[in-house]
């Protein structure tokens, strides 16, 4: 699932799928809809699961920048990816320890998983 890197692909494609059927996906919708300044919405995506394994393996650095600038950095806690491990459930990545598993997709669930935004450049 590391071998995963088309997350701007998978974001547009579960939008799409949601939309056409009139489902809510709510970490999906959230990172479409998320802006900075010099971005607009739709620039952002939810990573594929080689992308976030990318992200998990620059933590500490990008913590630090993360840091340098008042962003928010990375917790150890669970991040959902846009890689789908079957029709129920995602992948999501632990940041503690680098765990990769699944985790439910239904919204009725309780998750405690974070969505990170990314952004092609």
């Amino acid at each position: 699932v590391t071998a995963d890197w088309q997350g701007k692909n998978n974001t547009r494609v579960v939008l799409e799928y949601c939309n056409a059927n009139g489902e809510s996906c709510p970490a999906f919708e959230y990172v479409n809809s998320y802006k900075t300044e010099g971005t607009i919405a739709g620039d952002w995506y939810l990573p594929a699961m080689g992308e976030l394994n990318a992200i998990y393996g620059n933590k500490d650095v990008l913590n630090i920048t993360l840091g340098k600038i008042g962003g928010t950095k990375l917790g150890t806690d669970y991040y959902w990816s846009s890689s789908e491990y079957s029709y129920s459930d995602a992948w999501v990545l632990r940041f503690s320890d680098g765990v990769v598993g699944s985790d439910t997709k239904n919204q009725n669930y309780y998750s405690k998983n974070f969505v990170r935004p990314v952004l092609a450049f």
